[in-house]
């Protein structure tokens, strides 16, 4: 592959609503935090590129940050795009579990 993106399980793994709805059901339950319904554009990247970090680099947790290729950062945002186009960019290191 040329790309990542092009890879035949990036759509399912990384895209697929289905699939990033239950990572997200999933994940607020084990934390007891409501999850929004409907769910934001916003928490569907926010899932879609912690799915593509979990699925290229087998860990993620606290303070362990991964950047992610700008293809793959641009399928998420075409698949799930911000009407502001005002988008959050990669930071080192965060203390927080969940954004949002």
């Amino acid at each position: 592959y040329n790309c990542i993106c092009e890879h035949e399980e990036f759509d399912f793994v990384c895209l697929y609503l289905a699939v990033l709805r239950t990572v997200l059901v999933r994940l607020y339950d084990l934390r007891k935090e409501p999850l929004t319904d409907p769910i934001v554009n916003r928490t569907y990247r926010w899932a879609a590129y912690t799915q593509f970090t979990y699925w290229i680099y087998n860990k993620l947790g606290r303070n362990v940050r991964r950047v992610i290729p700008s293809c793959v950062v641009w399928a998420v945002r075409k698949a799930f795009p911000e009407a502001s186009e005002d988008y959050t960019r990669f930071k080192e290191s965060n203390t927080s579990r969940f954004p949002y």
